[in-house]
């Protein structure tokens, strides 16, 4: 009788070990195939902006110093 008990609780507790593995499983590649999916996301947010940074410069570059002086005089305080 007690062995039986036994051999049942045995049963019990490796499938309970069985579904905890497969959720911590289940948890940690989602978990990784999220951040991978993020920094890919990333990667286009900052290519964009990199873009955006040449282009910007390319304009400066092509403006005389005057010009220059009106464009960043709209980003400063007035006294």
């Amino acid at each position: 009788m007690i062995a039986g008990l036994i051999a049942k609780l045995k049963g019990w507790l490796i499938g309970a070990g069985a579904v905890l593995a497969a959720l911590a499983f289940a948890f940690l590649k989602g978990r990784s195939s999220g951040a991978e999916e993020e920094r890919g996301r990333q990667a286009l947010k900052d290519a964009k902006a990199s873009k955006v940074s040449r282009e910007i410069e390319n304009d400066v570059q092509g403006l005389s110093e005057r010009d220059v002086d009106k464009r960043l005089s709209r980003w400063l305080r007035k006294p």
